[in-house]
C-alpha cells in the first residue's frame, strides 16, 4: 500500500468502515443503501437451515457485540477497537433501529461497508480492514483459488443389470 494510505488508528477505521445504521432523515440515501444491502437478515430461529447458521448458531460473527464503555454520568461512548488479529472491531453505537420486512433490526445486525463505496454502486459491499501480514495470505488464497465449478452430467448408458456404468477415475480426470 502507497505510504500514508494504511489505516492505523481507530478513528481512520471510523472514516474507513461504517457498521451503523445512518440517520434516516439527516442522511435518507445512506440510510435506504444500508437497510436495503448491509443487514444480515434475522435467520436463527426463524430459518434455522440458513447458511449462516451452523450448529444452532451464527456462523458469520453476526450479530456482532455491541462494544459500549459507560463512562461518567452513564454516557454511553462508542469505540471501535483494534484487535490482536488485525481485524478491528468497528463500532456500533446501537442509536438506531430500523423495521425491515417487520423485523426490528440494531447496529449489530450491519454488515461492515464504506458509506461512499455503498451509494455509489448500489449493491452489498462487505469491507473490513486488515492491518497484519495476515492480509497477504488472504490476496494469495483469494487468487490462486480458482473459478467455482460445478459438475452435471447426464448418462443414458446401463449395463445388463439396469445399473448405471460410472467410471469415477475418468469423471474425476475430464475436469
Amino acid at each position: 500500500m502507497k505510504e500514508g494510505w494504511e489505516v492505523r488508528t481507530v478513528e481512520e477505521v471510523d472514516n474507513a468502515v461504517s457498521a451503523e445504521i445512518p440517520n434516516g432523515e439527516t442522511e435518507h440515501e445512506v440510510h435506504a443503501a444500508v437497510t436495503s444491502f448491509m443487514l444480515h437478515r434475522n435467520c436463527g430461529i426463524k430459518s434455522p437451515n440458513s447458511p449462516c447458521m451452523c450448529d444452532g448458531k451464527y456462523s458469520e460473527r453476526i450479530p456482532k457485540i455491541v462494544i459500549l464503555k459507560i463512562a461518567r454520568y452513564s454516557e454511553r461512548i462508542p469505540k471501535t477497537s483494534m484487535e490482536v488479529n488485525g481485524y478491528p472491531s468497528c463500532r456500533r453505537r446501537n442509536c438506531t433501529t430500523v423495521e425491515v420486512n417487520g423485523e426490528v433490526y440494531s447496529d449489530e445486525w450491519v454488515i461492515p461497508t464504506n458509506l461512499y463505496i455503498l451509494t455509489k454502486f448500489h449493491c452489498h459491499m462487505n469491507l473490513e480492514i486488515c492491518g497484519t501480514i495476515s492480509v497477504v495470505k488472504y490476496l494469495y488464497k483469494y487468487n490462486y483459488k480458482g473459478p467455482d465449478r460445478a459438475r452435471i452430467n447426464t448418462e443414458s448408458k446401463l449395463d445388463g443389470e439396469r445399473n448405471p456404468v460410472v467410471d469415477e477415475i475418468k469423471q474425476h480426470l475430464n475436469i
